[in-house]
């Protein structure tokens, strides 16, 4: 098989981590403002209980105490593992963390300025609870726009005729995925989530590089992974202990010869770090996009064909 001209269906994000260095702003409602840290007290050195709970916000984190102390010297929650056990990431931090599950939130709008400092040209979004999406993309802080403000609808996803308009199950994307952002030196992106008069939500903001590795073959399939279950009470009923879930995709991959060295270099790179692994790009095959663990083989066929199969292991 030849790769001229057919872009590669398989590959993987080639992720740049984001810290208080690449996040320009946080903001929500209308009018937009600064959405505060935590709705959990901050911390500020005194006497604790067992138990009290006290946001960071150096480190974006909510910490519980695991020992009655009062305050001593230089120390914090996030240095002072003795007293402390860090509990989660910060309500305006969540979009950050590896989980699409924990979401930032805000009313009407929220609006999210990303300055990476490295060249990215993908951009992923998941837990998505908004009507629409906006991207922007400059080249420095006011430079020239490299990416022209783009609105992205995710109301009505395979609506195509008129009888699911008005009687059917309306099904609105909850992710988005955009790999055509063109490169330049100093990226700053702005995305603008809005749901007028309801709750916005974003649960994983991940950007990067995209790394084409191959074709995915027909047979992929995805799946659910649950993590709730029954727990039996004393009068022998059951109880739903509710937690989310996470999902799972098999799949296999046509892989050219001359790729397979960078195929292994990627397998190794990845392991044990999750990242998204993107089965197709086309909008249509949305579902077999997984962010989670790579499992798999690099089989050599024979001296023309190279397979890469495996199972991705989605987080929660």
């Amino acid at each position: 098989m030849s790769d001229i001209g057919m872009r590669r269906t398989f590959g993987v994000l080639d992720r740049t981590d984001l810290d208080d260095l690449h996040v320009v702003s946080i903001k929500g409602g209308d009018p937009l403002i600064d959405l505060p840290e935590s709705e959990v007290t901050a911390w500020a050195a005194g006497t604790f209980a067992l138990g009290d709970q006290r946001s960071y916000a150096p480190t974006h984190g909510v910490y519980t105490c695991i020992k009655a102390h009062t305050t001593s010297g230089s120390k914090t929650p996030a240095n002072d593992p003795e007293n402390w056990h860090f509990f989660s990431v910060t309500s305006r931090w969540r979009a950050f963390d590896a989980y699409r599950n924990t979401k930032t939130i805000a009313n009407d709008k929220l609006r999210i300025v990303l300055r990476p400092r490295v060249l990215i040209d993908t951009l992923d979004l998941q837990g998505v609870r908004a009507t629409q999406i906006s991207i922007t993309v400059t080249d420095g802080p006011g430079g020239p726009t490299v990416f022209p403000e783009t609105v992205y609808s995710l109301d009505g996803v395979g609506v195509d005729d008129w009888e699911p308009f008005f009687y059917g199950t309306v099904t609105v994307a909850d992710s988005l995925f955009v790999t055509d952002i063109e490169l330049c030196a100093d990226p700053v992106i702005t995305i603008d989530l809005d749901y007028a008069g309801n709750q916005v939500e974003l649960g994983l903001v991940q950007l990067g590089r995209y790394v084409e590795l191959g074709w995915t073959e027909y047979g992929a399939d995805i799946g659910v992974l649950s993590y709730s279950y029954y727990k039996e009470a004393e009068d022998g009923t059951y109880v739903l202990k509710k937690r989310p879930g996470a999902g799972d995709m098999n799949l296999s991959v046509f892989v050219e010869p001359a790729d397979a060295i960078k195929v292994a270099a990627i397998m190794d790179k990845f392991d044990g770090v999750p990242t998204l692994w993107i089965g197709h790009t086309d909008p249509q095959h949305a579902p077999l996009r997984k962010t989670g663990f790579f499992e798999g083989r690099l089989t050599y066929n024979n001296w023309g064909q190279r397979t890469l199969s495996g199972r991705i292991k989605g987080i929660v």
